[in-house]
């Protein structure tokens, strides 16, 4: 059961259907399209919508912004991405947009220093359909517009590691010291080996779970690796989802897709020919909600037709409603399918060092700091969870208010992800909202963080590219 945490860099006859997305909480609607101009060689549209989010900022340290993209399908033909055209849009009083240099979305956020819900109404950004897409008209065609909340990391030096000389797999320091590794570039890196000033770790990670142990050995000169410059350090600014990906955010994935690319997605096995499952569930191939989670299809079906999926916590086999567990981090995804909803979304996944950053911020490590800046303290700064009320809904509630984790403890009586962002109120400091440095929510618990690692050669080669 793992989450994700996805980044990105500054980078006639129509029917529109507006994707609602109340995460914590962002909300797209009255979309339409308007102004169209069929002048040959530069034929555009302009897709107009209103965008409102909770809990919007901006100050000197950062903002947060809201990523927007769009799809449309014709006839009957599997849904494709729109290219947004890098001039022409309007950003209403008070916002500003950039699109990003593929022009798979674009970042709307504030102009200027505030703090508070915020709501935008007729954005209007342009479509060139004809180029991007090969459309000769636009009859018979739908057309989606999603939105993510971001946070924006900015750029600048940070350190990785806390110091901690305990025996902790895989902890970052400077070799021939213990302390943490000041990244002031995204310049290539050194690691492992015995050089002093290489980047090391306490030591390979032998006995670490398969498949999380590092490849670069501290007490072996030969087994230094070249960390390449290509491979994002985090020096760079970027934009990182605000929360975890959504069950709701991954039932609007799904049904995007076509049954076959549905089937690689999910647990539970549904061939394109079957007309029935019993395991409704598909997340967790069961019959029922499993661990919170609550994404289903209906027990029969249409062949080769792709599947509706939908939200059903309460498992009344009524769609969507208030306690179906929409806003609740989506559980079981595989690395594979954090990827593939990237690819969609027009994202990437986080790297390691990228991670670190966007938890700890440019100050100097404290020791055994979790993500809101404070050690590990156990009824101290830590304070889990004890369980919930408003099950499933957009306001579920820590019962225990002084919570900021959500952990796997004996004490912790949540048997599954709890809602994104539940820990953070318009009046909670860092340590109370269990936030980074940044501003970024639930990167200390709830569900496990997959990141690009430095410790294999797989990861090294990752050169951040988006979708």
């Amino acid at each position: 059961m793992m989450k994700y945490l996805i980044s990105c860099f500054l980078g006639f006859t129509i029917f529109l259907f507006p994707v609602i997305i109340k995460g914590n909480s962002i909300e797209i609607d009255n979309v339409r399209l308007h102004n169209h101009d069929d002048t040959p060689g530069s034929e555009y549209i302009e897709i107009v919508f209103d965008i409102s989010w909770e809990n919007s900022w901006r100050t000197s340290t950062n903002h947060d912004a809201a990523w927007v993209f769009a799809k449309f399908q014709s006839e009957d033909e599997p849904w494709e991405h729109i290219n947004i055209y890098t001039s022409g849009y309007t950003a209403p009083s008070g916002s500003e947009i950039i699109v990003s240099s593929d022009q798979k979305g674009l970042f709307i956020q504030r102009a200027s220093a505030g703090w508070g819900d915020i709501t935008l109404e007729d954005v209007r950004v342009r479509w060139r359909y004809k180029e991007d897409n090969g459309l000769e008209d636009l009859d018979e065609i739908i057309v989606n517009v999603y939105a993510i909340e971001m946070v924006y990391i900015p750029e600048g030096s940070f350190y990785v590691g806390d110091g901690n000389t305990d025996d902790i797999l895989g902890m970052f320091h400077i070799i021939g010291s213990s302390d943490p590794y000041h990244i002031t570039s995204e310049g290539e890196i050194v690691l492992g080996g015995t050089t002093a000033g290489n980047l090391g770790n306490n030591h390979d990670g032998s006995g670490q779970q398969p498949g999380y142990a590092d490849d670069f050995n501290i007490d072996d000169p030969a087994s230094e690796k070249l960390l390449p410059e290509h491979y994002p350090k985090g020096f760079q600014s970027f934009y990182v989802m605000k929360y975890n990906i959504t069950q709701k955010q991954y039932v609007d994935f799904l049904n995007a897709l076509t049954r076959e690319q549905q089937n690689y997605r999910f647990q539970t096995n549904i061939t394109p020919s079957q007309t029935s499952v019993s395991n409704r569930y598909v997340m967790s191939d069961r019959d029922y909600p499993r661990s919170r989670n609550g994404v289903r299809t209906d027990y029969t079906f249409a062949a080769n037709e792709p599947l509706v999926l939908y939200n059903d916590l309460n498992d009344d086999g009524v769609p969507n409603q208030s306690d179906d567990g929409q806003h609740l981090p989506c559980n079981y995804l595989t690395f594979a399918d954090g990827v593939a909803y990237a690819d969609w979304a027009g994202l990437r996944p986080v790297t390691e060092l990228e991670y670190e950053k966007l938890a700890r911020g440019p100050g100097v490590p404290v020791l055994d700091e979790m993500p809101w800046g404070e050690p590990y303290d156990l009824g101290g700064t830590t304070i889990v969870i004890e369980g919930i009320t408003n099950d499933g809904e957009e306001s579920e509630l820590p019962v225990n208010s002084d919570a900021n984790c959500h952990l796997d403890l004996n004490d912790d009586n949540v048997d599954g992800p709890v809602r994104a962002g539940i820990f953070a109120t318009p009046t909670s400091d860092r340590v109370k909202a269990g936030a980074s440095y940044y501003g970024v929510m639930d990167l200390g618990g709830n569900l496990t963080e997959q990141i690009i690692s430095v410790g294999s050669p797989e990861g090294r080669s990752f050169d951040g590219q988006h979708g």
